[in-house]
């Protein structure tokens, strides 16, 4: 993935999916999205939904309402 992201007008989702197994880590606060080896994104913007993966995430919320879909990590 590309180090920046940003969503358009409207609504918008961003689904992040690393590699199989590896967590997610989100902070929506610092617009920053890490896995162990194959994402880093250094800046999100413009998002209103946000969906992560199915293993082990970690997610810091900001102040914005974000909409958050976590899928039941282990």
């Amino acid at each position: 993935m590309e180090d920046r992201v940003a969503g358009g007008f409207g609504y918008d989702r961003l689904i992040i999916n690393p590699h199989q197994g590896e967590g997610l880590r989100l902070n929506l606060f610092t617009g920053i999205a890490t896995s162990d080896n194959y994402i880093f994104l250094d800046d999100i913007t413009d998002f209103e939904e946000f969906v992560t993966s199915d293993a082990r995430d970690t997610v810091t919320a900001s102040n914005d309402g974000d909409r958050l879909i976590l899928r039941g990590g282990q």
